[in-house]
């Protein structure tokens, strides 16, 4: 563990904490053992999915963009989307520009209806790269949490993904930084390669020595 002037935080500080790192690194799994102990987690991937289902006015351009990833019920095969995208960098930037701008909306729409109340827990994975890249669709956090693995944990964790394969694993690591150049950025750097390590650091860094309490809202 690196720690980087990391404030000590608890369920109920109202702070907005951004997780980063690659895919397969432990960003879920450890803000799931946070969710036990009060936690509000919001994970952007699931807020894509969300997206990319249920916005219409998102879908229709997304179908413009990609017109062979439209299936015959009418809705977005994200299999086919992915092997698109995750194989050529502007077909990426395509699908990026569409979707970046309705994921910070829905992000920060469910940050202000929670923030102040709870903790929240943010995962995006590219969190510093946009940082780094100045992206006009950075979600602002109060905190960066940096979660890295050892890289054959990391790929094996990845390649459990549904729909991933070593290539497209390859293609979105290629995009993200080092975790070197990361770590001016991170308050916190946490290794996820240790469970035992990890429920130690979540004791001293989050206040998570207890569960909380049932009538907990």
């Amino acid at each position: 563990m690196r720690c980087f002037k990391f404030k000590k935080i608890n369920p109920r500080s109202g702070n907005v904490i951004g997780f980063a790192g690659k895919l397969g690194s432990g960003k879920s799994f450890i803000a799931n053992k946070l969710m036990k102990y009060g936690y509000k987690v919001i994970d952007s991937d699931c807020i894509t999915a969300k997206i990319l289902r249920e916005n219409h006015e998102v879908g229709r351009e997304v179908v413009r963009l990609f017109p062979e990833c439209k299936s015959f019920d009418g809705c977005i095969n994200k299999q086919i989307l992915s092997d698109i995208v995750f194989s050529n960098t502007r077909d990426l930037r395509r699908l990026e520009s569409v979707l970046h701008p309705a994921v910070k909306q829905e992000c920060n729409k469910m940050i202000n209806i929670i923030k102040g109340k709870r903790t929240i827990i943010m995962l995006i994975p590219l969190l510093i790269e946009q940082i780094l890249e100045k992206s006009p669709h950075l979600v602002n956090v109060d905190q960066i949490v940096l979660v890295v693995a050892d890289e054959h944990l990391r790929l094996k964790r990845s390649l459990l993904r549904l729909q991933m394969t070593k290539e497209k694993d390859d293609f979105i690591s290629k995009r993200q930084y080092a975790a070197r150049a990361k770590q001016k950025f991170a308050n916190l750097e946490i290794k996820s390669n240790n469970p035992h390590f990890i429920r130690n650091i979540l004791k001293r860094k989050f206040s998570a020595g207890r569960k909380k309490r049932r009538n907990s809202t």
